[in-house]
């Protein structure tokens, strides 16, 4: 069963990508969990749960949380010119990338409601693109969020 941190951490990133204006004015959807797309349906965001280690971190009951979500950007492109930095009006993978990152980039501690910080602090320590599909082209976006509870705190 998930932690509330994880649920907390894993709907806040939701929200964010599906709200980003940049990223809605070109992508058809953000689904939490793999499925098969359509080819009208590109381009589309993937979440996927990797890992939840966690590690105490003092005596006082506090444990470190780190979640870590691959978030995957998807393509059909066919503009051989455009399928990596896009032009004016078709976006390449590493323009979506950016526009991914840029959104959640926004909400520090993915507060974008209002309800309070969902973690301490995030990052990517990794983005991988894959082109073995040609026309179709991906990117998979490691985010890493950072979760430290108080006390006898839910995680």
């Amino acid at each position: 069963m998930a932690t509330y941190s994880e649920k907390a951490i894993w709907n806040a990133i939701a929200a964010i990508l599906a709200a980003d204006a940049t990223l809605s004015a070109y992508n058809n959807a953000v689904y939490q969990g793999v499925r098969k797309v359509a080819r009208d349906g590109y381009p589309f965001v993937v979440m996927e749960p990797a890992r939840t280690p966690e590690e105490p971190a003092t005596t006082d009951r506090r444990v470190i949380l780190s979640f870590h979500v691959v978030i995957s950007c998807h393509l059909y492109i066919h503009d051989e010119d455009d399928q990596i930095v896009g032009n004016g009006t078709k976006k390449g993978i590493l323009d979506m990338v950016a526009d991914v990152k840029n959104a959640l980039m926004a909400y520090p501690s993915l507060n974008h409601d209002g309800g309070g910080a969902r973690l301490q602090h995030f990052r990517f320590p990794d983005t991988r693109y894959d082109f073995t599909f040609w026309p179709y082209r991906a990117a998979e976006i490691d985010f890493i969020g950072t979760k430290i509870t108080s006390g006898a705190q839910a995680r």
